[in-house]
């Protein structure tokens, strides 16, 4: 009879962080100890270590940490559908939107099908829901018609999807950006705005989305939050956005925090 292999200092990290990850809390003094254990092994998985060492980050509070340890994995991404969605994940609960659209600039086809099929269309379909905060939607109907062109290549693994269905959508988000006429500076300096409150709260963001109801944009940030605290949190975004005289741009986003729904959690998970 074998014995059984002994556990890796990162398995035993695995089995504190990803238990339940988005309601672990981890102490300074937690969150030192299993950093250490994901250094200690880096020589053995690089990978595997960057991404517990990000999620560290996270359940311990330390953003600015996680969104480092995220940009550093974002050369990755091609070829590598799964960590393109563990960093998407990331990106979203921290708030670093403007880190989603470098990453869908490394996304490829070759990712895409990597992926099992129930994920393929969702990643695609949800690649325009962050970029309202930073202005560049025809790079990103670039990028998805790339990927696109390339998908067509391989009809027997991306049988019955709509791809057509995808670009008009972007196409149609694109379109009514162009007709708000912001000037895309302070889009990012909104974009960067929510990333510092969403910082400085330690807010959870286990979910964004969105709609486009009478052609104008709403944006929900989903929280896990009871809704007298969900209020003083958009009060307080939007006393900080009112000092940077950015209002007009928040209001024409609309941007709320929100409480979670199972919409907005299924697309997006760590």
């Amino acid at each position: 009879m074998t014995a059984p292999q002994p556990k890796s200092k990162l398995d035993e990290v695995s089995e504190v962080i990803y238990s339940d990850p988005d309601n672990t809390f981890l102490s300074e003094f937690q969150a030192t100890r299993l950093e250490r254990m994901t250094k200690e092994a880096e020589s053995l998985n690089f990978l595997r270590a960057k991404k517990q060492r990000m999620l560290i980050y996270y359940q311990s509070g330390q953003y600015s940490k996680a969104k480092e340890e995220l940009k550093s994995l974002v050369p990755y991404i091609p070829g590598n559908g799964k960590l393109y969605i563990t960093l998407a994940g990331m990106a979203v609960r921290i708030g670093a939107f403007a880190e989603l659209c470098k990453m869908s600039s490394k996304l490829d086809a070759e990712a895409i099908l990597g992926l099992p099929k129930e994920y393929r269309v969702p990643v695609l379909s949800t690649l325009s829901t962050s970029f309202v905060f930073t202005g560049n939607f025809r790079e990103r109907v670039m990028d998805l018609g790339r990927i696109i062109a390339d998908l067509r290549t391989d009809e027997e693994n991306f049988k019955g999807v709509d791809v057509d269905f995808l670009r008009d959508k972007m196409e149609h988000f694109s379109n009514i950006y162009s007709a708000l006429d912001i000037n895309s500076a302070r889009v990012r300096l909104l974009a960067d705005t929510v990333e510092e409150f969403i910082a400085k709260n330690k807010i959870r963001v286990l979910g964004l989305s969105t709609s486009l109801p009478d052609g104008e944009f709403l944006i929900d940030l989903g929280i896990n939050k009871p809704v007298e605290e969900i209020i003083q949190f958009n009060n307080g975004l939007f006393d900080l956005v009112f000092e940077r005289d950015i209002v007009e741009e928040f209001n024409a986003f609309s941007i709320n925090f929100s409480p979670i729904n199972e919409e907005q959690l299924k697309d997006v998970l760590v």
